[in-house]
């Protein structure tokens, strides 16, 4: 192709309900010409089950839903990143992310549909704070939120819209709480000046 972009199918969607077809989220989104087709279709299909997660997922509000299902709309664009202390960032507002695919992908399904709805919260405007970590001699197992922060606390980081989306992929009640309390060990989002939101590995 002579455009940088890989556009590989453009489909006006009506996304409003549940009707709407799955097999056509993600149609309209392009990505670089270095990413290979196998990464695109996983992509493509991680993002479907992200959103059909969300049609029914309790912890967003509805003017969060619609948001992020207006989002879901546009031709996001894809880029991949090299930093090997990212796996994805995008900026607040802005249709676009990257993704370090070998950070990622080798992480699984979950994580994969985690962290692009984590991002594409962000390109639906959605910001948060930095995450406090606990003081010396603190920590998750007696969480405080007016000082630190710690998964399903529903304090300043982990109740913001970004996070709680997280929380709409699938698994038990009891498997998210064991791999939100891992994530927190291994990855964390922050911000910069500019508005660029990237999830790095700590």
């Amino acid at each position: 192709m002579s455009s940088s972009l890989l556009l590989l199918k453009t489909v006006p969607l009506a996304v409003a309900n549940k009707a709407e077809p799955q097999q056509l989220i993600a149609d309209n989104f392009t990505f670089e010409d270095d990413i290979t087709p196998a990464e695109v279709g996983m992509l493509r299909e991680r993002h479907r089950f992200a959103f059909s997660s969300i049609m029914s997922c309790p912890v967003l509000n509805a003017n969060e839903r619609g948001r992020l299902i207006n989002t879901y709309r546009l031709a996001i664009h894809h880029s991949r990143t090299n930093d090997p202390k990212v796996n994805a960032s995008a900026f607040v507002g802005v249709p676009a992310m990257s993704v370090n695919f070998t950070n990622l992908f080798p992480q699984g399904p979950i994580e994969i549909a985690q962290t692009l709805i984590h991002e594409m919260m962000h390109c639906a405007g959605f910001s948060h704070p930095d995450r406090r970590h606990p003081p010396e001699g603190m920590s998750c197992t007696d969480p405080n939120p007016a000082l630190f922060d710690c998964p399903f606390d529903n304090g300043q980081y982990y109740g913001t819209a970004p996070l709680r989306a997280e929380v709409c992929i699938g698994g038990s009640q009891s498997d998210m709480r064991a791999r939100f309390q891992k994530k927190a060990q291994e990855e964390r989002c922050v911000i910069d000046s500019n508005g660029l939101a990237t999830i790095r590995r700590v």
